[in-house]
């Protein structure tokens, strides 16, 4: 009974847009049927739409090896994962460049560490979101990329140490702005 409640309310949050919403209780319905079909391809589809192209590929292999798995909806979801892919590494490309002309260039590391994230090429973020934390040490995308990509790499626990430790700096920060601008406590 639980799947099928986790089924249908991902699947209602996936028609209404809320895809990170519906990726979650889609993962609880697969938790508990792991080769259910519909809820594979709802959170595809919902991880092509939050950029999880990791996730993506993941269930769309899984899609390609069932009975149905060359349905026109898994090729068509398969056509929108590579065109995903191909903006994000895109990007990566065009990030590569702009920090060959200026390794300080900020938003260049930012958009390498998301986008490798996007991808699911984890080294080449923590890598990135570790140099942009060098050059920017309250980078709040390179802490929140670190803390994305924490369980897929093998010191995840030293990584996410290092997210926390720089998410309580960033509080802190944030709570001292907070008192000392007019009309806070």
């Amino acid at each position: 009974m639980k799947v099928q409640a986790a089924l249908n309310k991902g699947l209602l949050e996936y028609r209404n847009g809320q895809t990170m919403a519906a990726t979650k209780d889609l993962s609880t319905a697969l938790e508990y049927d792991p080769e259910n079909e519909t809820a594979l391809t709802a959170r595809a589809a919902a991880s092509i739409k939050n950029n999880n192209l990791y996730q993506a590929d993941q269930d769309l292999n899984k899609l390609e090896k069932m009975p149905s798995g060359n349905s026109v909806e898994s090729k068509k979801l398969r056509e929108d994962y590579h065109q995903h892919y191909r903006m994000e590494k895109q990007k990566l490309d065009e990030a590569d460049k702009r920090i060959e002309e200026n390794p300080s260039d900020t938003a260049a590391w930012r958009i390498k560490a998301q986008s490798a994230r996007h991808i699911g090429d984890f080294q080449q973020a923590e890598y990135a979101a570790n140099t942009l934390l060098g050059v920017d040490p309250s980078s709040v995308a390179a802490l929140s990329t670190l803390r994305a990509i924490s369980r897929f790499l093998p010191d995840s626990l030293k990584l996410q140490n290092r997210a926390n430790l720089g998410s309580s700096r960033l509080n802190q920060t944030n709570r001292n702005l907070q008192l000392n601008k007019p009309g806070g406590n």
